[in-house]
């Protein structure tokens, strides 16, 4: 058996799950975790936002490695055993899978949306082709769950919010109901910004996250002398340039420490 389909699920809002038969179908199977590509990379670095779960964070250096979904669907069939439509329904599967690796590459944003578009109305009419066919989702696609590693970094002054506040506790112990004037004040001055305001110890390790993505800034250049701008040149061949920057992280969903997490039957 060949795989027909495999991807990121980074690229399509609809992703290969939508073919598959969502999220449930892929629930019980195995999860692998590996390093994000050099193609993965590619595939981010076009995207404006990501989620993901937090694996690690250093606060010194503001390097975040973010899990991110990336389940893989292949073939469970034998072409030999289908007939002459089935065949051809697994070829434009094969089809769909070369659109969507092009579709990584495309870089005018709306032909890109205009591609998207085109394969999440393929992915549906394929669906129902299957469906007259007796191929179902279930017994032809295998879904596998799996993770990918990104190292991203934050850039100087990157914000950090709460996408909802936390539970906030009075002199007594008991929970503070926080009047209106209090709710916007843990805003912060910004009010454009999304949820509350956050610190570096709200990044804790399994939280859910949205990650906003940016571009790197480039230092700014020395002026004046020719030793000056020889130090720039070995400045910038000493440190590393990430593979992947990011501008603020809201925190969707906190994880709870061990230690707090209530036992069952207790």
């Amino acid at each position: 058996m060949r795989k027909v389909v495999t991807g990121l699920a980074l690229v399509l809002g609809v992703a290969l799950l939508t073919l598959v038969g969502g999220p449930a179908a892929a629930q019980k199977k195995k999860a692998s975790e590996t390093d994000a590509t050099d193609q993965d990379y590619a595939i981010l670095a076009k995207m404006t936002e990501v989620n993901g779960v937090i694996k690690s964070f250093d606060g010194v250096t503001g390097l975040l490695t973010l899990k991110v979904d990336a389940p893989n669907a292949e073939s469970k069939v034998n072409p030999n055993s289908l007939n002459a439509a089935q065949q051809a329904v697994l070829r434009e599967l094969n089809d769909i899978r070369r659109r969507e690796q092009a579709l990584a590459t495309t870089k005018n944003p709306a032909t890109r949306q205009r591609l998207m578009a085109e394969l999440q109305r393929d992915f549906v009419q394929l669906q129902q082709k299957m469906d007259k066919l007796g191929l179902t989702a279930q017994g032809t696609v295998k879904v596998t769950m799996a993770y990918k590693d990104f190292d991203i970094q934050g850039i100087e002054d990157f914000k950090i919010r709460l996408a909802k506040l936390p539970v906030e506790y009075d002199d007594k112990g008991n929970v503070k109901t926080l009047t209106t004037k209090e709710q916007e004040e843990r805003k912060g001055k910004d009010k454009t910004l999304p949820g509350y305001e956050g610190t570096l110890q709200d990044l804790t390790v399994g939280s859910k996250v949205k990650v906003y993505l940016t571009k790197a800034k480039t230092p700014a250049k020395k002026e004046g002398t020719k030793e000056g701008t020889e130090a720039d040149k070995k400045e910038s061949t000493e440190a590393p340039q990430a593979r992947a920057y990011f501008r603020m992280i809201l925190i969707e969903e906190v994880a709870v420490p061990p230690a707090l997490t209530p036992k069952k039957g207790k």
